[in-house]
């Protein structure tokens, strides 16, 4: 279920909740049966336009640039990349006193843990 049709199905249950307490009949649904969808899915899995778009979604991969990581060591299989981009940021501790303090006075919890 995605976020687009969990908001959808929610909606048609209150709808049938509602009628059921107002004892009005069930409202239709305004889903296409799960049949239907199952049956087009099949269709396209013996079309050429699946043929088609498997091709251009391997292409596709094939193109990609090597992940990057985080780890010192290269991937299983692959070399070090060079595109691997490594940060190191600190703060004197004061510096860090006083954005606490300031967090804390504008009573924003920045930060995962208490204070």
């Amino acid at each position: 279920m995605d976020g687009f049709s969990f908001p959808a199905i929610t909606r048609q249950i209150a709808a049938i909740y509602r009628a059921w307490q107002s004892d009005a009949p069930t409202p239709e649904s305004p889903f296409t049966p799960f049949a239907d969808v199952v049956e087009e899915y099949q269709r396209y899995r013996q079309s050429e336009v699946w043929q088609r778009d498997g091709a251009f979604w391997a292409q596709q991969r094939r193109e990609l640039p090597p992940p990057a990581s985080i780890s010192a060591a290269p991937l299983p299989g692959r070399s070090a990349s060079a595109d691997i981009l490594r940060m190191k940021l600190s703060a004197p501790a004061g510096r860090f006193a006083n954005w606490r303090r300031t967090c804390l006075r504008y009573r924003e919890r920045i930060l995962p843990w208490r204070w």
